[in-house]
């Protein structure tokens, strides 16, 4: 689920039923971090590497009654990308309410989505920082795959 996410918001021009970019949809987003506030859960995204996501799902303490599921599109220095409104329009909101309506409960110390985010990017700079140590490569993709 987190793979798939991922891909239509990086690619929000894309056709679902074909795969095809529509005319002039951006090929490539920089998107960095996907958040998905569910009913039950968050779902926080963040790329580690190009082929290397990083998936966190934390519990949440029951919602409202009214909640809507909200998702978050951010670039690599947090700002929400604008760019994803076709993958938002479904939820009848539009891209920038949602956005900051999400960032000011990400931002905010005492939320629970707030300690989702931090223990997210505590764990994605370990990740970095232990592979810029160690020298980790992302393995060539003309090597044999078996899935």
């Amino acid at each position: 689920m987190a793979a798939l996410s991922w891909q239509e918001h990086q690619n929000p021009g894309s056709s679902e039923a074909n795969g095809e970019l529509r005319p002039g949809a951006a090929t490539q987003q920089s998107l960095s971090t996907l958040i998905i506030e569910s009913e039950a859960s968050n779902v926080l995204i963040h790329r580690i590497r190009p082929e290397l996501l990083l998936a966190l799902e934390g519990g949440v303490p029951p919602r409202k009654r009214n909640f809507e599921v909200r998702i978050t599109a951010e670039g690599s220095g947090g700002e929400p990308l604008h760019d994803s409104a076709h993958a938002n329009a479904a939820l009848g909101t539009s891209v920038s309410s949602r956005a900051e309506s999400s960032m000011s409960t990400a931002s905010s110390a005492g939320s629970v989505l707030g300690l989702h985010r931090r223990k997210l990017d505590a764990m994605a700079a370990a990740i970095a920082s232990d592979f810029e140590q160690t020298g980790f490569t992302m393995p060539d993709e003309s090597v044999n795959k078996y899935f």
